[in-house]
């Protein structure tokens, strides 16, 4: 029995976004998110569920689901995605396209599994 004062621990932990800080040239290929931070730079192609762009973003972008750019954020290029939104100030350029929005997927499947890596960290460079 649980007394009132313990809590049970997560079965998983919260899901960290893929962060670019600095200037990153990538190319990433069935990731869940990205977050670009406002002094972040992404050069290169993205193929994910969500995405948040502070900074900028150049290159081939395909979100799933929902796509957001802040104020300060700017993307170009080829940009492909399932939902929009804009804050004031921020930019998009390009061959921009809707596409039907992906349903989120609850668990990977067994093939996935296999071939999934770990989350990369993108870091500033010294």
């Amino acid at each position: 029995m649980l007394s009132a004062s313990r809590q049970r621990p997560c079965a998983r932990p919260p899901r960290r976004p893929r962060r670019a800080r600095s200037a990153t040239a990538a190319n990433l290929a069935n990731c869940r998110d990205i977050d670009i931070a406002e002094s972040g730079l992404f050069k290169g192609s993205a193929s994910i569920d969500d995405a948040e762009v502070r900074g900028r973003f150049e290159g081939t972008l395909n979100v799933r689901r929902r796509l957001l750019i802040r104020a300060s954020g700017k993307v170009t290029g080829n940009v492909r995605y399932g939902q929009i939104e804009i804050e004031c100030g921020g930019q998009i350029s390009g061959d921009v396209q809707a596409q039907p929005m992906a349903e989120p997927s609850e668990a990977p499947s067994k093939s996935m599994e296999s071939i999934t890596a770990p989350r990369p960290t993108i870091v500033p460079l010294s």
